[in-house]
């Protein structure tokens, strides 16, 4: 399971961040599913795999995850959304690849989306790509399962209905029914008067009143927005990174010195005391021949 680092944040600005969020909930709005949050933990999970400049996904991963790639240009997230016409909705099947982009952006179940993007010299497994910038999105809950659906068939008409984002359409109003003409009675014969306390009470009942018209749905919110990351400053300045950098460089000066100075001690003592230290050979070696003429005597 990926991990978030503590100190690494998105590089996605806060109005990038609402921009995509807004291209994100404007999709799912026309079909009718619930909109995506920002999450800036998810950001920063997806910053550490932008940073690596790897155009692979994880093999395993708790997220959802898209990729987008652009050498000379801005990077965007348009490409996922026109994979839309890759794919048929009702059958719930890739007419071309790729489609997966599009159904994890639209996927029913998921909530929250957060991205990084990175700027990247080379990038390993796409070669030619040289300066390239990428972009990365991770979801939660993830997307993309085989055997299930993006959404339900009657999501998928509405989809296919409003081609624009903007409110739903509301349904029109039941229409209120109309009352029949009462038929005229025919003259009867006058009836002979009856006792008072014989004579039934007839009052017809007043008409029921015609139902109101439904009312139309609230449109689902489009500009969710998005909050600044609360947990860190963004990245150091460069100058905090060049006065590192001076520092390091200086250590490593100074350790090496340090050992120059050793290493030249060492040998001034070796020749300063070398007549004595040929003394001492020679005794040991004398000792040693005398040792071993003793042992073969």
């Amino acid at each position: 399971m990926a991990t978030v680092s503590t100190n690494v944040s998105s590089k996605i600005s806060a109005a990038e961040a609402q921009h995509i969020l807004n291209q994100h909930n404007c999709a799912r709005q026309r079909y009718g599913l619930s909109p995506l949050t920002w999450d800036w933990q998810l950001a920063a999970s997806a910053q550490d795999h932008a940073n690596q400049c790897v155009w692979s996904e994880p093999p395993s991963s708790a997220y959802g995850e898209n990729m987008a790639m652009s050498m000379g240009a801005p990077v965007n997230i348009d490409g996922w959304l026109v994979e839309e016409e890759f794919f048929n909705c009702v059958s719930n099947q890739c007419l071309q690849e790729p489609c997966g982009h599009w159904t994890q952006v639209a996927w029913s179940g998921t909530k929250n989306v957060g991205c990084g993007k990175q700027t990247c010299a080379r990038v390993q497994d796409a070669p030619g790509f040289l300066n390239a910038e990428i972009i990365v999105c991770r979801y939660t809950p993830p997307g993309n399962y085989i055997g299930q659906r993006m959404c339900t068939k009657a999501q998928c008409a509405l989809g296919a209905t409003n081609k624009t984002c903007g409110p739903i359409p509301a349904p029109a109003p039941t229409p209120a029914p109309t009352r029949k003409p009462k038929p005229q009675p025919q003259p009867q014969p006058e009836p002979q008067p009856l006792p008072i306390e014989s004579l039934p009470l007839q009052l017809e009942p007043p008409p029921s009143p015609p139902p109101p018209p439904l009312p139309a749905p609230a449109p689902l919110p489009i500009a969710i927005p998005v909050t600044p990351d609360p947990r860190i400053t963004g990245y150091p300045p460069i100058e905090t990174l060049q006065q590192s950098s001076q520092l390091s460089t200086t250590l490593i000066i100074v350790i090496a010195a340090v050992c120059v100075l050793v290493i030249l001690i060492i040998v001034a003592l070796g020749y300063w005391q070398r007549e004595r230290l040929a003394r001492v050979s020679r005794r040991a070696l004398q000792k040693l021949q005398r040792h071993r003429y003793n042992i073969q005597n």
